[in-house]
């Protein structure tokens, strides 16, 4: 064992490269920069941090910011909540899993019960575990504020006097500014709510919300919330936790393979329950449910149930899902949802955006030329466009120059569709196809030339 090379007393070169090493280190590190090196007998080889311009710096803030809000949980409930707020906490946030809320061995372990709202958790949860966490704030690229706004603001929800709905902001960035880390751009902080509950521009106690995105030093914070405001420069939209929280990606192919092959016989479903109908939104929501609950063979509505995979059961049963947790208070409530109200709830049309460079319609369009031709060719074509002798076919699918959508008994598409004619002119004409997935049918209704070509 004496001969083993490791036993050997270390040479002036290896006590040379030694030393030349740690000189390395402390110059890289000097440098806010950390440098990996391997050395052998023959060669250095130095590899850059793969942290570099990702490192996240955690502010330790005062536990009532955070900890002490979730240890009130009771609190954040509301007194119609049908399970306490209390429940979701578990597990990171997460909420209880499916399996044991249910008994149902259908959905796999990353299924949890997870409240709408959940999210700051969540996310300081995920955080904790980052993969470049730094202690020092010197190397970070971003500084988090891990408060808890939005369950801040539901604890606090029933308190007339504003007062004492913002004083726990005020206080955040009283705590911050004293902190030498305070550079404002680089700090940022996640909301589980729509800006709107943080933006009350008055002092009136029947104010909605607080003000916590309006305060001075707000503007040099980056905000990461459910959904902005339009005018604002400062916040970036994120979605909401849903009750999937896979683990890799074959969890979700699997997935995504189980919903293709799921039969669908209704058309739509709504979960919740009915509200005042003294409000806007109240009345919206009144219609929907009353509608819902007189098209029984078309839609299913779920009043609110708190079993986990009942919802389930019911989206997964239903063509268009009115309200999955979170979802609806984008749909049916905040401003921004005013093209889904009419699309979806009210059944008008609404245009479809950036139609040249949607793939979907495109492909829409294409069939739609190719049905027409077949139905030339076997003289079963529609009568308006038989009756127009000016037609030459077959056609060739150029492009879609713009779409409409509309939900009926299905989704219903009028596209404007320009067209390569035999003798190599172009020409326009409407079309209209309706899908109904439930169904897997698509159908072309018509299909006519425009009187006068738009280009």
């Amino acid at each position: 064992m004496k001969n083993h090379p490791w036993k050997k007393k270390p040479t002036t070169l290896l006590l040379l490269l030694s030393l030349l090493t740690i000189a390395l280190l402390l110059l890289g590190l000097s440098q806010n920069k950390l440098v990996l090196i391997t050395t052998t007998t023959s060669e250095s080889e130095v590899e850059e941090d793969s942290c570099l311009g990702r490192y996240i710096y955690i502010h330790n803030l005062p536990s009532r910011f955070n900890i002490d809000i979730l240890q009130d949980c009771e609190r954040v409930s509301r007194p119609n909540d049908k399970i306490s707020m209390c429940k979701y906490v578990e597990n990171f946030g997460f909420g209880p899993p499916i399996r044991e809320l249910n008994g149902d061995r259908v959905y796999s372990p990353s299924w949890y019960g997870t409240n709408q709202f959940m999210l700051e958790v969540i996310f300081h949860e995920k955080m904790k575990r980052y993969e470049c966490l730094t202690r020092n704030s010197s190397l970070a690229s971003a500084i988090f504020v891990p408060y808890y706004a939005g369950l801040d603001f539901r604890r606090n929800i029933r308190r007339r006097n504003v007062a004492e709905r913002d004083a726990a902001g005020k206080e955040l960035f009283k705590w911050l500014k004293k902190q030498p880390q305070w550079k404002g751009q680089d700090h940022f902080l996640v909301t589980g709510r729509i800006s709107r509950d943080f933006r009350r521009n008055s002092d009136n106690n029947s104010g909605w919300g607080t003000n916590l995105m309006l305060l001075p030093e707000s503007h040099n914070l980056s905000f990461l919330t459910i959904e902005r405001s339009p005018a604002s420069h400062n916040e970036f939209v994120i979605p909401y936790p849903t009750y999937f929280h896979p683990t890799s990606a074959v969890e979700i192919l699997k997935w995504q393979d189980k919903i293709k092959l799921a039969t669908r016989p209704v058309l739509f479903s709504f979960a919740g329950a009915q509200r005042p109908s003294r409000s806007r939104n109240g009345l919206v929501r009144t219609q929907v449910i009353l509608q819902c609950k007189s098209s029984f063979k078309n839609c299913r509505f779920l009043d609110c149930d708190v079993r986990a995979n009942s919802l389930m059961k019911l989206f997964e049963s239903s063509v268009f899902c009115l309200q999955p947790p979170g979802f609806l208070v984008i749909a049916l409530v905040t401003p921004s949802a005013n093209a889904t109200r009419k699309s979806v709830v009210l059944g008008g049309e609404a245009d479809i955006p950036n139609v040249q460079t949607n793939i979907e319609i495109q492909e829409l369009g294409r069939y739609c030329v190719e049905q027409f031709n077949l139905m030339e060719e076997s003289e079963q074509g529609n009568a308006e466009s038989i009756a127009d002798t000016a037609v030459l076919n077959p056609l060739n699918f150029s492009r879609v120059v713009s779409a409409q959508k509309q939900v009926v008994a299905g989704l219903k598409y009028d596209l404007r569709i320009e067209v390569i004619q035999p003798d190599g002119t172009s020409r326009m004409f409407d079309s209209v196809v309706i899908i109904q997935p439930w169904l897997h049918s698509k159908k072309l209704l018509g299909f006519t030339p425009v009187a006068t070509p738009v280009y």
